[in-house]
């Protein structure tokens, strides 16, 4: 039985390892930190359900799909990085992760089976790098604190929901702005940037004001958005 760290050799008794077996390390509670080499292609069904102790993963770019269940019930992973040559998210791929906070969807994925993301519940966030894939059905159930991002130039999207959660338009090439809809305080607000790992601006200066008002004024005019601009003194009142 696998525990620690391991790093799975990209070379086994002379020949190339490819692929990752179905139930190849199932129930390995005490394994930690896995890293595969870019030689693998595939990763099996179940492949890394219930290793409840893993927080580490990396999976090369060589790897074209994440099988069902392949990460299921692995309690203590708080994140995970998909290569972009993903194609497809197998049904239940990630259920029961309760430690997964976030996690990007590259643009290369079309499709998200069933329950892929069932019972997630410390998932707050969802990225999705390129048009809607197709999704089966509970995709997100019982995860009941994700919002889904996207970004302006995707199709298969809406707003304020989407497949039963909130979501948020995201602005492809301006990082340092967000689309927020909604009625906030600057204390609500200021704790809703952080919990995304960003930061309230203040426009505290013509120069700051002046480079949103540009900004604002580039969107397509579908996006209506309504900004507050909140004064240095007044955040020192609060």
């Amino acid at each position: 039985t696998a525990s620690g760290s391991l790093e799975i050799p990209s070379v086994y008794n002379g020949l190339p390892v490819t692929s990752i077996e179905n139930n190849a390390f199932s129930d390995c509670t005490s394994l930690s930190s896995i890293t595969i080499p870019n030689s693998v292609t595939s990763i099996g069904y179940y492949a890394f359900n219930d290793c409840s102790s893993l927080t580490n993963i990396t999976i090369p770019d060589s790897v074209t799909s994440i099988e069902d269940a392949t990460f299921a019930r692995c309690t203590s992973l708080t994140s995970i990085t998909l290569p972009e040559g993903v194609t497809s998210i197998g049904s239940s791929a990630f259920y029961d992760c309760t430690s997964l906070t976030s996690i990007t969807i590259p643009e290369s994925v079309t499709s998200i089976g069933g329950a892929a993301f069932y019972s997630c519940t410390s998932l707050t966030s969802v990225t999705f790098q390129g048009e809607a894939p197709t999704f089966g059905t509970d995709v997100f159930r019982e995860s009941d604190s994700v919002t889904i991002y996207y970004y302006d130039d995707a199709t298969g999207f809406s707003m304020p929901t989407f497949q039963g959660r909130p979501s948020q338009m995201l602005i492809r090439g301006a990082p340092q702005f967000q689309i927020i809809e909604g009625n906030f305080t600057w204390h609500e607000a200021k704790a809703d940037a952080e919990a995304r790992g960003g930061q309230l601006a203040v426009l505290n200066t013509q120069e700051k004001i002046d480079a949103a008002n540009e900004y604002l004024l580039s969107l397509p005019l579908l996006c209506i958005i309504q900004y507050i601009f909140l004064k240095y003194h007044e955040d020192k009142k609060t």
